[in-house]
């Protein structure tokens, strides 16, 4: 019995235990994370897409203005309200445990995946027994990739990253798989990786850069295929229509929306021109730097985004208007500043490769914080040996530039935008292949004693070591993820002390300073800083200190498009718990001059003013916040309550 045992352990593929052990690592740190209080979505893009989703399960299965273009791609959303509707509605903590199953699966996958890419970029006939050079390399690349924290991290939270990677590299695994076949007809398999293009753009369009390695490998393929030139040509043609065609279907219900719904010439999401212009305007740093008049809020950006362009141009806009006007902007500032924007492509470049981890959403330190994640690699280490590797493997295996094109393509669909570390995570598991691989010819070169060869790798490596991790410069980066987690660490707080869980609330409370004293240290004038340390003190009833650092926050703004809204509207809160009416009703309308279109501020300032005696202020206010947000049972009542006096 023992004996056929052993025998059946023997027949599994190695294949198959790279994706068990893979699981198993992903399911364990699933289940650290799932005990954390980031874990559920917050006010960021994984809130966004939760949001989103909730909306799709009420009936709204297009945007919030139905009439209009997608302003962001909707199929992560619907992959999450499907996941919901079959699971009987969003539960807390459920739902996202179970979209987190179905990620690690999707990162075990990616991992199986990164293993038969390296047997057939490695593969040679050695005729030797057992497991071969190109199988331990692709094990090695595996278990490499499932070490990399990000991709622990972005693989179990509400976010498409690891959707988006494990359709990229499937993708490229079959191009690799299609290049040495011997006979592909004029369809089949080129309808079918369109197809799955399409489908996946309708989440992430990043993977559109691959459509390039696509067409190289058809027209290798009609190139050696039998026949005179004109009858390849043609078949080649037809080839290529098939790929857009399945393109164009797999990416159907979103274009159709958008032209004969809305009415508007966007193939994809209106969003691109937003994207464009953050990263390509004056202030520009290769990240996502908010540029001045625009808030760095996921809401905020959204609406200003939106609102400002109609306000320039005086009408309503449809949103490939919007996306068009920002991507003007981003035209006007390359053309006036030409070698200063390729400066600033040169930025871009060191940042995509840069040790330096710039998370926007700050969950890895979250996590970090929480003590829930285990020790891994990051994306630094890898790239220091996954650099060179692209070298030393094109050198040797050429069929390595499979691999390693579709890195340089991700990098450069990159730089039109800017670089984020969820953003440059697909490259990862390509710089995993690629690095193994380099580092295995390296113990090659060492055995068999060529000193020489192994002697420019190894400097070669050093050498791509030292850029890697070549220190950032601008003291602000460095204040980024600290203050990410100290604001996302005092929602946390409100949460924990609104479910009556103080103590969590105080544990909340204390990471949110120590992060964000952090900030302050690097950073002392950041207005959005000294807003957020207000907050720990407003959330802790010490109003007298949140009102200090309230007011150095609107002092911090003064040289900015607009003073703090949120400080001032805080300050306002404050003074009307003071019984300040009138000095409360000054707060707020200076607020609203930030941000005319809050009705919540206009609430509070129809309350203030109201107290103040100013009843006139009081109802224009609060028709305003009505007719902004007419489903707010407590602004009618209000208004009733004026109508009364």
């Amino acid at each position: 019995m023992a004996h056929e045992f052993n025998q059946f352990l023997k027949r599994i593929s190695p294949g198959v235990w790279v994706f068990v052990l893979c699981f198993l690592f992903q399911f364990i740190t699933l289940n650290r994370l799932a005990d954390s209080s980031h874990f559920n979505p917050h006010k960021d893009d994984m809130g966004f897409y939760n949001d989103w989703a909730q909306r799709i399960l009420t009936g709204n299965l297009t945007e919030a203005e139905k009439t209009k273009a997608f302003y962001g791609l909707p199929g992560y959303a619907y992959i999450l309200a499907g996941i919901y509707s079959v699971t009987g509605g969003y539960s807390d903590g459920y739902s996202n445990f179970l979209i987190g199953q179905i990620q690690a699966l999707l990162q075990a996958f990616t991992a199986t995946l990164l293993y038969l890419i390296a047997r057939r970029v490695f593969a040679e006939s050695t005729g030797s027994i057992g497991l071969q050079k190109a199988d331990w390399i692709g094990i090695t690349a595996a278990l490499t990739w499932s070490l990399c924290t990000s991709a622990q991290v972005f693989s179990s939270i509400l976010m498409p990253t690891s959707w988006l990677i494990c359709s990229f590299w499937f993708l490229l695994w079959w191009i690799v798989k299609t290049d040495q076949e011997k006979k592909t007809s004029w369809w089949n398999p080129w309808f079918f990786q369109g197809l799955l293009i399409g489908i996946t753009a309708m989440a992430i369009a990043t993977v559109f850069i691959l459509i390039p390695l696509l067409l190289f490998c058809l027209q290798r393929k009609m190139r050696f295929s039998n026949g005179r030139i004109a009858s390849r040509f043609s078949r080649f043609a037809l080839a290529a229509v098939m790929l857009f065609s399945g393109i164009y279907l797999g990416c159907a219900p979103i274009w159709i929306h958008n032209r004969f719904v809305a009415k508007d010439k966007v193939f994809l999401t209106a969003h691109d021109g937003l994207n464009f212009y953050l990263g390509n305007h004056k202030g520009a740093n290769g990240y996502p730097h908010i540029p001045d008049g625009l808030r760095a809020s996921q809401g905020g950006l959204l609406q200003d985004s939106l609102s400002i362009p109609e306000r320039e141009l005086k009408r309503p806009l449809q949103r490939s208007e919007v996306s068009n006007y920002w991507k003007q902007k981003g035209v006007t500032y390359i053309k006036q500043n030409f070698f200063d924007w390729l400066r600033l492509l040169g930025v871009k470049f060191e940042n995509f490769w840069n040790a330096f981890q710039y998370d926007d959403v700050c969950i890895i330190k979250l996590m970090k914080d929480e003590g829930v994640l285990f020790p891994g690699l990051r994306f630094g280490f890898i790239a220091a040996i996954g650099l060179p590797g692209i070298l030393i493997c094109a050198l040797r295996f050429r069929r390595s530039l499979w691999v390693s094109s579709a890195v340089i393509l991700h990098m450069l669909s990159l730089m039109p935008v800017f670089v984020t570390e969820r953003y440059r995570l697909a490259a990862l598991p390509g710089l995993c292949i690629l690095g193994v691989g380099g580092l295995w010819i390296l113990g090659e070169k060492l055995t068999s004693k060529k000193w020489r060869a192994a002697a420019f790798q190894i400097l070669l490596t050093v050498s791509c070591a030292w850029f890697v991790s070549t220190p950032q410069k601008d003291i602000s980066f460095w204040s980024l993820e600290y203050y990410t987690a100290g604001i996302r660490a005092i929602s946390a707080a409100e949460t924990a002390i609104a479910s009556k869980k103080e103590a969590l609330g105080t544990h909340h409370l204390e990471n949110a300073r120590r992060n964000l004293e952090t900030a302050y240290a690097y950073v002392p004038e950041g207005p959005d800083i000294l807003f957020a340390m207000g907050n720990i003190f407003m959330v802790q009833n010490d109003h007298r200190t949140a009102e200090l650092l309230y007011k150095k926050s609107v002092y911090a703004s003064r040289n900015s498009a607009n003073l703090h809204e949120g400080a001032l509207n805080n300050l306002g809160v404050i003074a009307f718990l003071g019984k300040n009416w009138k000095q409360a009703e000054a707060y707020f309308q200076q607020s609203l001059n930030s941000e005319p279109n809050s009705a919540k501020t206009l609430y509070l300032l129809a309350q203030a003013a109201f107290e103040a005696g100013h009843m006139q202020v009081a109802k224009q206010a609060i028709a305003k916040a009505i007719a902004i947000n007419p489903n707010q049972p407590v602004f009618t009542e209000f208004q009733k309550k004026l109508t009364s006096h």
